[in-house]
Order: structure tokens, then C-alpha cells, then sequence
């Protein structure tokens, strides 16, 4: 019976997305949340593997929106230097399987980056190319964010996947069926962000307003109840962007910013360990005896430093090769990585791969530099400030959690982010033409007899 009722709802997904393609890029985002459940009640993705599936699917209506885009004169303009940036580091990972030490994990690494990392970069560029697919994207991530929120709440799982799907741990945490906490928790915060920028840029409409009401209450309940601390310091450096985002009453948006970082900080170290039942100073100084007792499996520090020290050796330009570390960190070819993509990047694949790294966070600044130079009404803004505040998370999560393979929402809001930024600069180029043709025309009746 489930099975029939999975073809069902597979069909019906396939036709909604060829209805609404842009639906692909949302998908994208919310597949770390409904993978381990979509894993243990379908069958067919017990075999094949949730994300490629997604993937490929949002690759074949992206071209062809695409194509049918072209036809309309509307044309997709792709984050050529990212790619570029990304590109390199792939072929450094490709290159480096002839000598590295974790073939296993360093050929899965290499796949996962060419496989999955770099289309989600290059795929937000086939859905938006109007202001109104930029907008029903934002909203379909705070729609996920609502429902996410709303079963981690009221229908929590506490049962979390092991990297096989093959059984859980309980941890005391609430998710959404059985996937990773932090997942669920990262996509209810962007809901929480992409309202929060409807707000502070003037152009929240009944549907934010409405939505607000739900999720801002219910996503920072069900952000507390999953522990995920991470989760929460994203927020709070994503809130420091208002001030610089905003072009009015910048000491109003400098004081909610340090009320909010106050409150937040106060959930972080305070409130969420009690919710998971802690003392909240017994976290840390279990920590500090853990790493005075010689553990240091989870302090980033030492596995930094190890990266630092050891990148200048005789394989400094390209690196010990793709998932070098694990084996010569750990001595186990298995999938672990130093919590960083930069020390990743400069460890595996040299000083090449770190500069290309340290190249792609530059176009992301850049980008959204540009978007803020260009941005001149609140429809502006919103997707501006909206797409940065997702964005800011996603680069620090990079920066002191995920694995190169495991950026890939780096990648797609990074994408996202160089799109909706195009919008606004081929909106301004289009004001300024209208300008120039006006004062033209002006300038010819002045002179006409």
C-alpha cells in the first residue's frame, strides 16, 4: 500500500514541478530534511540516492525553462567566477586520487563535489530570471520553514540517521523525521531570516505578515529544541547585516542588532541547554576537561592547526589529496575533514585549491556589494537583504563545520544570491536607459521649432 501511495505522490510531484519548476530549487534545500524518511518508507530510494535524484530532476526542468526563457528573451546569467573557483578545486581532487592516501573517501569526495556541490551552484541561475521567480522561491523556503518547524514541535523525532541510514541514536534532540537536527534546524532559520528581511526592508505583504506570526514564535521554539547552537550564532551574524543593508535610520538597525545578539546569545548559552536538559556551564567545562584530558576529537583547534602546520610540507602547491586528512590525522580512510573548508582546501588540495577557496568568499562579498550599490526600492532590498542574511549562515557553517562536500547549500544560496543580484543590476541598467531615452527626448522638443 505505501508503495502505491509513493508512486502517487511521485507522479503528482513530477507534474507540480513541471507546472511550477522553480518548486526544484526549494526541493534542492529541504532534501538533508526529508531524505532519511524518504530513505526508510520509499523503496526506490533505498537504491537510488535522494539528492542525485533531486538533483538530476531539477538539472532537466532547469533546462528546459531555460530553453523556453531563451525563446522570451529572457536570459540566464551564471556566477562564471565562482564556478571557476570551484572548478579548480574539483580538478586539484580529481588530479590528487594518484597519490593520496584515502582513495576510498578522497574518490567519494571528488564525486560529491562534481556531482552534487557544483550544479547547485550553477542550477539557481536557470530558475531566476524575473523579479517573481526570486519571490516565490524566498517564499516557498519559508513555507518548507513553517512546516519543518511546525512537525519538529508537535510530531518531534528524536531518532537521528547514521551517515548509512542503517539506524539512529537518541539524542535527546528534536528533528524532523530522523534527519540530521542541524539540517532541519538551518532550514527553519532561513524561513525565520527571509521574513525577518520582508520586515526590515518595508516590503512584507499579508502573506509575510501572516506568515511572521507563525514562524517567528514557532521557528525559534523548534531551533531550541533541536540544540543546534550553530544554528543560532548563524542567526546572530546574519542579524549584524541589517545595519549594513539598510540605507535609513541606521542607529535604530545598530540597536536591534545588539539587542538581538544579546537575546540570541543569552537562548545559545543559557536557555537551549536547558532545554536539553543541561546546566548550561556543565557544557563547557566538560570541554575544557575533555581537551585538558587529551581529547580533542571534537575541538576544531588542533585538527586547524594540524592542517596549518603540515600544509607547507613538499605538497604545498596541490595538496596530500582528496580525504588525505582522515587517514593522516586519524589514520582511517573514512569520511571526516577538519570542520573547515578553508584548512580542507589547504590541506587536500594545496595552496592552489585555498586560494581558489579564498577567491569564491571574495565573489560572494563582492556580489553582495554590488547588489547593496545597485538596490533602489524595497523589492530591491528585500531579495537582496533576504538572500544575504540566508547566505551568511551558510558561509560560516562552511567556515567551522561542514566538509568541501558538505557546503553544497553554500553553493546553491551563493548561487542564488549572484542571480537575484543580477535582477538587480539589469533593473538598474533598464532605469537608467529609460532615463537617458527620456532626457533625450526632452532635449529634441526643447529644440524642435
Amino acid at each position: 500500500m505505501m508503495s502505491v501511495i509513493a508512486v502517487v505522490l511521485g507522479i503528482l510531484l513530477l507534474w507540480i514541478l513541471y507546472k511550477y519548476p522553480w518548486l526544484c530549487i526549494s526541493l534542492l534545500f529541504w532534501t538533508p530534511v526529508i531524505k532519511y524518511g524518504a530513505y526508510s518508507k520509499i523503496p526506490f530510494f533505498r537504491v537510488v540516492d535522494l539528492t542525485m535524484f533531486v538533483c538530476v530532476m531539477a538539472g532537466i526542468f532547469g533546462l528546459r525553462l531555460h530553453f523556453r526563457n531563451k525563446k522570451h528573451g529572457l536570459v540566464s546569467e551564471f556566477p562564471t567566477a565562482m564556478i571557476v573557483c570551484i572548478l579548480i578545486i574539483t580538478f586539484i581532487l580529481g588530479f590528487s586520487l594518484m597519490w593520496t592516501t584515502a582513495p576510498d573517501f578522497g574518490q567519494m569526495k571528488f564525486m560529491r563535489v562534481l556531482l552534487i556541490g557544483i550544479p547547485f551552484l550553477i542550477l539557481p541561475s536557470l530558475y531566476i530570471t524575473t523579479e517573481d521567480d526570486a519571490k516565490y522561491i524566498l517564499l516557498s523556503f519559508v513555507i518548507l520553514a513553517i512546516i519543518t518547524a511546525f512537525v519538529m514541535v508537535f510530531f518531534p523525532s528524536h531518532e537521528i540517521a547514521n551517515d548509512h541510514y542503517g539506524g539512529g541514536g537518541n539524542y535527546g534532540r528534536r528533528t524532523f523525521m530522523g534527519s540530521d537536527p542541524n539540517s532541519a534546524a538551518l532550514t527553519v532559520t532561513c524561513g525565520v531570516l527571509i521574513l525577518l528581511a520582508s520586515f526590515m526592508s518595508s516590503y512584507a505583504k499579508t502573506i509575510h505578515k501572516i506568515t511572521g506570526l507563525i514562524l517567528f514564535p514557532l521557528g525559534i521554539l523548534a531551533v531550541l529544541l533541536s540544540g543546534s547552537r550553530g544554528t543560532m550564532l548563524g542567526l546572530v551574524l546574519a542579524i549584524f547585516t541589517i545595519p549594513l543593508q539598510s540605507k535609513s535610520k541606521i542607529k535604530t538597525f545598530l540597536l536591534l542588532s545588539l539587542v538581538g545578539t544579546i537575546s540570541i546569545t543569552i537562548l545559545v548559552f543559557v536557555i537551549m541547554p536547558l532545554f536539553m536538559g543541561e546546566i548550561p556551564i556543565d557544557r563547557w567545562l566538560n570541554f575544557a576537561d575533555q581537551v585538558k584530558g587529551g581529547d580533542t576529537s571534537s575541538n576544531r583547534l588542533p585538527a586547524w592547526v594540524f592542517c596549518w602546520e603540515n600544509a607547507w610540507d613538499g605538497m604545498v602547491v596541490f595538496g596530500h589529496g582528496s580525504g588525505s586528512y582522515a587517514m593522516d590525522y586519524l589514520k582511517k580512510d573514512i569520511p571526516y575533514w577538519p570542520h573547515s573548508i578553508f584548512f580542507e582546501c589547504l590541506y587536500e588540495t594545496g595552496i592552489i585549491g585555498a586560494t581558489a577557496i579564498s577567491f569564491f568568499f571574495f565573489y560572494v562579498i563582492k556580489t553582495i556589494l554590488q547588489g547593496m550599490k545597485f538596490s533602489q526600492d524595497t523589492l530591491d532590498r528585500y531579495i537582496l537583504m533576504a538572500t544575504t542574511m540566508c547566505t551568511i549562515p551558510m558561509c560560516l557553517f562552511s567556515l567551522i563545520q561542514w566538509s568541501l562536500d558538505g557546503s553544497r547549500f553554500l553553493f546553491l544560496f551563493s548561487g542564488i544570491l549572484f542571480s537575484n543580484t543580477a535582477l538587480i543590476k539589469r533593473k538598474h541598467r533598464k532605469r537608467l536607459i529609460a532615463l537617458d531615452s527620456s532626457s533625450q527626448s526632452k532635449h529634441i522638443n526643447l529644440n524642435s521649432p
